[in-house]
């Protein structure tokens, strides 16, 4: 598929302590479409979202002023999103949600896609619950659809998960588990949700996000030792073991 097919939405409210780590690995998108739909934001999202736009390029930032009347405002901003994207795949990412790139080695399996997402795991509680996760149940959170198949999407008050789901009381119950049914789940792309809520969280991801964006071991350790940030190097080698443990299975 050509970038230029392909659009990402981005709905933010209130998401200064994330975007500085889900914008990064966006940079290197030059012919990727941004679409990010600011939605009464009153925090610092709007300065750093526009500062992100000046050094990607083909962003276009969108402001929504309304609050809406769903049950599902995140879908509402994305539907918003979408109506300036072009014909093609339209990835909905998180605001705080690091992307892994290995995402746009899969646009052209199916018309919808649903992808793995792993929490933050540097808290005990978060730990658990990967680990949960992992024997128990599977985490999809981050989207991928067909620009003819979100147009096909009826805007009702019931929450997405219910449409999908076939427990919306407007539309076809039918129609709507097979809707369902054509999504597509990917087990080998794993994006990063993100937790940065307390100092040493934020030396853990930045040094997660390095290594996601391939800086080499020598250059984090460097840092590390210069700034005295031992989580940045715990957070790098987090990853790094954890991507060799998934591709030894």
């Amino acid at each position: 598929m050509k970038k230029d097919e392909v659009s990402i939405v981005i709905p933010v409210h209130n998401e200064e302590n994330y975007l500085p780590f889900s914008l990064r690995p966006l940079l290197d998108l030059k012919g990727i479409r941004i679409i990010i739909v600011l939605d009464r934001s009153t925090d610092r999202s709007e300065v750093i979202v526009r500062k992100f736009a000046e050094k990607h390029g083909n962003t276009l930032i969108v402001k929504k002023e309304v609050a809406g009347k769903t049950d599902n405002p995140a879908w509402e901003a994305y539907m918003e999103g979408v109506k300036y994207a072009k014909p093609g795949k339209v990835l909905f990412l998180g605001a705080d949600v690091v992307i892994d790139k290995k995402i746009f080695n899969y646009l052209d399996r199916a018309g919808l896609l649903k992808f793995r997402y792993v929490n933050y795991a540097s808290h005990f509680r978060y730990s658990f619950e990967k680990i949960v996760q992992r024997f128990f149940s599977r985490s999809y959170c981050v989207e991928c659809m067909d620009t003819e198949i979100i147009s096909a999407i009826p805007f009702v008050s019931e929450s997405y998960e219910d449409i999908v789901r076939g427990r919306t009381k407007l539309i076809d119950v039918i129609n709507a588990g097979a809707f369902a049914s054509e999504f597509v789940y990917v087990d080998d792309v794993e994006c990063l949700h993100l937790r940065p809520r307390v100092p040493v969280d934020r030396q853990f991801l930045q040094g997660y996000v390095r290594h996601m964006q391939s800086v080499p071991f020598f250059r984090v350790l460097l840092h590390s030792l210069l700034y005295r940030k031992v989580h940045v190097l715990r957070g790098y080698v987090f990853r790094m073991l954890r991507k060799r443990n998934t591709h030894g299975r």
